[in-house]
């Protein structure tokens, strides 16, 4: 087997164990407090998120069934660091299925709040209010590097910058939830990265 095709087996490998491990536990919280539906979330949002995270899997599905499909996106990137990037998405995998976890049944697809939502501030969220958002920058960047390809890289940071843009709709309906509980948390922690003092 050459080394392209082991990269690409890697990627298609971490992204499936990813995909089963958050569709165990959104369904586990659907069940739990109901389906939410994405249309939760303004038009704008939802298309902005729609297209950059549909480049991501479209150049991606491409990658993987023939990267001479492209080529013309291809990075020098040298064999250790895309190996790096291997277990690194698949420690983001391992460190979502923990972030989602904490969630329990507040997990939705959107950045609606259940009706019976609690304010979860423990585990990943001690200090950081997104810190799903921040590990799906390591994921699909790292996948992007596993790929040794520009267009994921700047789809990756794409989705991201989206998910920022929609984490202030979240905030804003937390806070209405949530009141001064919230607003109190929101004081004590970093947006996507701990606070760098406390």
């Amino acid at each position: 087997m050459d080394s392209d095709a082991a990269y690409r087996i890697a990627f298609a490998t971490v992204v499936l164990t990813g995909i089963v491990v958050a569709a165990r536990i959104r369904r586990k919280a659907d069940r739990a407090g109901g389906r939410i539906s994405r249309g939760e979330d303004p038009v704008p949002v939802r298309i902005a998120l729609g297209a950059t995270a549909g480049s991501f899997l479209a150049g991606s599905l491409a990658w993987i069934v023939s990267p001479a499909w492209m080529a013309w996106a291809e990075l020098a990137v040298p064999t250790f660091l895309r190996w790096t990037a291997v277990a690194v998405a698949l420690g983001a995998v391992v460190v979502g299925a923990r972030i989602l976890g904490a969630l329990g049944r507040n997990v939705t697809p959107t950045s609606a709040v259940r009706g019976d939502a609690t304010l979860v501030t423990d585990g990943p969220y001690r200090r950081v209010r997104h810190p799903l958002y921040t590990n799906s920058l390591f994921f699909y960047g790292s996948l992007a590097v596993v790929a040794a390809n520009a267009l994921l890289m700047v789809c990756a940071l794409a989705t991201f910058l989206v998910l920022a843009w929609r984490s202030r709709l979240e905030e804003a309906r937390l806070e209405e939830r949530f009141g001064e509980a919230y607003r109190s948390y929101r004081r004590e922690t970093g947006r996507f990265l701990p606070p760098l003092s406390r």
